[in-house]
């Protein structure tokens, strides 16, 4: 049997590009206040399962004096996760191929801390009442 040269196959590689197009300044402007409205009256219960199910997962390792940050952090993260989704499915209604830049400029533009300061007392009060 005589050697055969080595054959290479190349594989083309699809990528799968996503047409991105950034939202005019007003709608961001109207997304924004829509999230501040929503902000102002929001439900904090609507969060609390599972916002406590990772509170009491991760405090079954930590320490006493520990678990008040981790509740911040875990707070911050859900939430974080939760605004830009909510952002993205606002910004829906005005073009559907938004950027992700353009989720950060709408939650750049949001504050937060008050309220996430609620959901963590929330969050501590009932940890503390219920553990």
């Amino acid at each position: 049997m005589k050697n055969q040269p080595v054959q290479t196959v190349e594989s083309a590689i699809e990528e799968e590009t996503q047409k991105e197009v950034d939202t005019p300044e007003d709608a961001l402007l109207l997304v924004t206040a829509k999230v501040k409205e929503e902000m102002r009256v929001f439900d904090v219960n609507d969060h609390h399962a599972i916002l406590f199910e990772q509170i009491l997962e991760k405090a079954r390792t930590l320490e006493e004096d520990q678990i008040r940050p981790m509740i911040k952090e875990t707070v911050e993260s859900v939430m974080d996760a939760y605004f830009r989704s909510r952002i993205g499915d606002l910004l829906l209604n005005y073009n559907e191929y938004y950027t992700a830049s353009d989720v950060e400029t709408v939650f750049n533009n949001t504050s937060r801390t008050a309220l996430y300061q609620l959901i963590e007392l929330y969050e501590w009060t009932f940890y503390k009442n219920n553990r």
